[in-house]
Formats: structure tokens, C-alpha cells, sequence
């Protein structure tokens, strides 16, 4: 007696070749109607992610995934703030108090040496008297000085020749200081 008994194939490789039989088919027979070919595989991993967005996430695996999430955004967010606050660090100017010892100038002169800030910029210097507002700019920190000097004559000149009345407070307070800081050759 001839039994012939089935080959045993498992579950996997049977959907394997019925995968491929349809798969074969749709390219054979509907090759324009039907371009996209699936395997049972593929059908099985798809009906594993549905399943996997239907079935409720356990409370705690949620709110371990959420604090996982907010650990990763407060992480970048702290990386991206620390770059940019050392950016902000480094863009800034290297700046060096200092005193303004004259005017070198034919008809004024400082009484006593006046604090000033000496900023060097990447592409620039500058100095600065911030009380009297008094600026000046250049290639390097003796060519601003020079600036400043001749700002602070003609703050002083203007605000002499100018009535009193007429200033705001800011200015009046510039010119009261100016009036101590500085004095005309000849006036002693």
C-alpha cells in the first residue's frame, strides 16, 4: 500500500509560498491594476502594528515612555541653550577698565584722570566714557582713545554753549560733570 503522506511544512513557510502564489498571480494576470504585492509576512506584521495601536498601553509602560520623552526634550533643550548662551559668551567684547589721563588737546584739558572702558570687538576697539555717554571707535585701542578725546571736547563745547533751560535732565547732569572734568587752557 502506497501511502503517500503530505510534506509538513510549518505555518510560516506555508504562508511563505501561498504569499508567493499570490504574489506570482497579481504580477502575471493584473499586473496594471494591482502594482503593489504583499507577502503573508507582511500581512502578519501589519495585523501585529494594528494590534499593537488598538490594544491599551499599560499605565506605568505610558508614563515611563512620557518621562522618557520629556528626559529627552528638557535634555535638548538644555544642550541647545548652552550653546547658544556660549555663543552669546563669545560674541561678546573683551572689555578693560581704564583712565583717560588727558585730552591732548591745544585748548582743553581733563582736571584729574577720568575711568573709561576699552572694548575690543573682533573687528574693532572701542572706548567709552558710559557717564558722560562719550564714545569712540577704531582699528586699535589707541585709535579709539583718540575718538573719545575728541568726543568728550565736543560734548563739552556744545553743552557749554548751550543754555542750561534748554537741556533735558540726562544732559544737564552730562554737562554739570563735564563742567568739573574738564578745563580751558588758560582758565585755572
Amino acid at each position: 500500500m502506497n501511502t503517500h503522506q503530505p510534506e509538513l511544512k510549518d505555518e510560516h513557510s506555508h504562508q511563505q509560498s501561498t504569499g508567493e502564489r499570490i504574489k506570482g498571480a497579481s504580477h502575471e494576470t493584473h499586473e496594471e491594476q494591482w502594482p503593489f504585492s504583499y507577502s503573508a509576512t507582511d500581512l502578519n506584521s501589519a495585523g501585529a502594528f494594528y494590534q499593537a495601536l488598538v490594544e491599551p498601553i499599560p499605565q506605568q509602560r505610558m508614563q515611563e515612555m512620557v518621562e522618557r520623552e520629556v528626559t529627552t526634550q528638557v535634555n535638548r533643550a538644555v544642550s541647545d541653550l548652552t550653546k547658544k548662551f556660549q555663543e552669546f559668551l563669545d560674541a561678546r567684547p573683551v572689555a578693560v577698565p581704564a583712565q583717560l589721563l588727558g585730552l591732548a588737546s591745544d585748548r582743553y584739558e581733563l582736571v584729574s584722570p577720568v575711568p573709561i572702558v576699552i572694548e575690543q570687538y573682533e573687528d574693532e576697539v572701542t572706548a567709552r566714557w558710559p557717564e558722560v555717554e562719550a564714545f569712540g571707535a577704531g582699528d586699535t585701542e589707541s585709535l579709539a582713545i583718540a575718538a573719545l578725546r575728541l568726543d568728550i571736547v565736543d560734548r563739552y563745547t556744545i553743552l557749554q554753549q548751550t543754555a542750561d533751560a534748554d537741556l533735558g535732565r540726562s544732559l544737564l547732569a552730562i554737562k554739570r560733570i563735564l563742567t568739573h572734568a574738564v578745563m580751558e587752557e588758560g582758565n585755572e
